[in-house]
């Protein structure tokens, strides 16, 4: 500590280097965490955001059982993790002292029959569904282990039995395939395998794909069976080995996580829209252009920093940021919508939204179990499942990439995200990008016309910015990426 305390009073009589973090998710507030919090004091850290709150917990809130008085915080979207697939984010909750709350689910696989129509097949509406969570099912578990059996389902005790046995041997050789058979990578263009090739060259049973794996998969990702198909196999192949056979855990502790990690961080402003960032001079640092929005729009700032980081989306980056437009305007990217509904219309009400829980009881039971439900709209030329995750306070959180059709149940909240996605062509970019330009950017090459993170004094951060699924864990890998560069020290790293 006085150590620390000395290096920090050294640095005093330094000018410090100005940083602006554009984006408060969970990749921006990590950013600016570790910046600010430098053994040395080398950094004035600047957040920039264009809603009224921080981001990373803004769509969340806090639901109300009228019956049994229990108030419920609900993350949006639902965060849920196990710590051999999220090792750094969940060292990182470790190292701030934020309990991670065990969570036991019961999976349920639905067909969505009323789908099989002329409107989703156009990409018209989608026909109103009903909140029974057996409404469709085919399978269910409530681990590897332990399949569920029912006289609800379509099939008689015998078919379910065979139809245990059979997912249970698909799923073991599918397993043993992701440890023992590696992806292709070409060898003269580096381009990746995609995962539908993948899955034909180990030759995993098209049933089980198509209505056992690419359901769960594509609810983890929100994206249809189509897109997901196109993914690199390396991120499903990495994904099923860190994380099969794992405990799972709720980020309950979003709010306190946010809190924490903007602690000491004095420069915070929202409401304020970026709108363009550009490189000034050689060496003369970067331009941020952003809008005070007061009442719809303010006026029009400029400043200049010494470094930018930009924590945002691909395409967002790519629209801030004319000389990365040209890598990162090919990412593909899909909107998505997370619907919290009561199903008894009365009986759950939101409490807050966005802000932390103020009074109630907050239920956050270890070990508590839950209802999950992968619900697949299966049509002629696309397949989509969405996610129904069934709360313990009586209301249902719907993830998916199409609105909510309401058949049942009142809608209490609702929230729209960008996904960034990923395919074989969009992984090679990121590798050039985030993760190949390291050195050339570290080294100052001007001369390649290629812009690469670091170049020009910008960098980027973000879920999609590391060679694995956009997930919680590419904010923090590549928030620690961005601080290794910085000279930065990580201090959850030997935890």
């Amino acid at each position: 500590m006085v150590k620390q305390q000395a290096q920090r009073d050294a640095a005093g009589a330094n000018p410090k280097t100005r940083v602006a973090v554009i984006g408060t998710g969970l990749a921006g507030l990590t950013t600016a965490h570790l910046l600010q919090n430098d053994t040395q004091a080398r950094f004035d850290v600047a957040l920039f955001e264009q809603a009224e709150t921080l981001s990373l917990d803004a769509a969340s809130v806090t639901l109300k059982n009228a019956t049994t008085g229990v108030t419920e915080r609900v993350n949006i979207p639902p965060r849920s993790v196990t710590r051999g697939y999220y090792p750094n984010l969940t060292q990182m909750y470790d190292f701030l002292r934020i309990p991670l709350r065990r969570v036991r689910y019961t999976f349920l696989y639905a067909e969505i029959q009323s789908t099989k129509t002329r409107s989703s097949r156009t990409g018209g509406p989608r026909p109103p569904q009903s909140a029974d969570p057996m409404a469709g099912t085919y399978f269910a578990f409530e681990n590897a282990w332990k399949p569920v059996l029912s006289i609800r389902f379509p099939c008689s005790r015998l078919q379910q039995l065979w139809q245990t046995v059979f997912i249970a041997a698909c799923y073991v050789w599918f397993l043993a395939a992701c440890f023992l058979v590696e992806p292709r990578v070409a060898q003269k263009t580096g381009a990746s395998e995609s995962l539908q090739a993948y899955l034909r060259r180990t030759r995993v049973p098209r049933r089980f794909v198509d209505y056992h794996l690419l359901p769960v998969l594509g609810a983890i990702c929100t994206c249809s069976h189509q897109q997901l198909l196109a993914f690199p196999a390396s991120d499903v192949t990495t994904f099923m080995t860190r994380s099969s056979l794992q405990k799972t855990y709720m980020t309950d502790g979003v709010h306190n996580l946010q809190t924490r990690l903007v602690a000491g961080i004095k420069d915070i402003r929202l409401q304020a829209r970026v709108r363009k960032v550009e490189r000034v001079g050689n060496g003369g640092g970067v331009l941020v252009q952003w809008e005070q929005l007061q009442n719809g729009s303010g006026p029009v700032s400029e400043e200049v920093f010494d470094r930018v980081v930009l924590a945002v989306t691909p395409d967002a980056t790519a629209k801030l940021f004319p000389p990365a437009s040209y890598a990162l305007s090919s990412i593909p990217t899909a909107s998505i919508e997370a619907t919290v509904i009561d199903p008894s219309y009365k009986r759950v009400s939101v409490e807050e939204r966005g802000a932390a829980p103020t009074s109630g009881r907050l239920l956050s039971l270890d070990n508590f179990p839950q209802l999950m439900v992968f619900r697949t709209h299966f049509a002629d030329d696309v397949a989509q499942t969405e996610a129904w995750n069934y709360l313990p306070s009586g209301a249902i959180c719907r993830t998916s990439p199409f609105p909510y059709a309401a058949d049942e149940g009142a809608v209490l909240h609702t929230a729209r995200f960008t996904r960034t996605l990923r395919t074989a062509e969009s992984r090679g970019i990121v590798q050039r990008v985030v993760v190949g330009g390291r050195g050339r950017a570290a080294a100052g090459d001007a001369d390649d016309e290629a812009w690469v993170s670091g170049k020009d004094n910008v960098w980027v951060a973000g879920s999609w910015c590391w060679d694995g699924m956009v997930l919680l864990e590419g904010c923090v890998v590549s928030a620690m990426r961005v601080a290794d560069e910085f000279g930065v020290a990580v201090p959850w790293r030997d935890e």
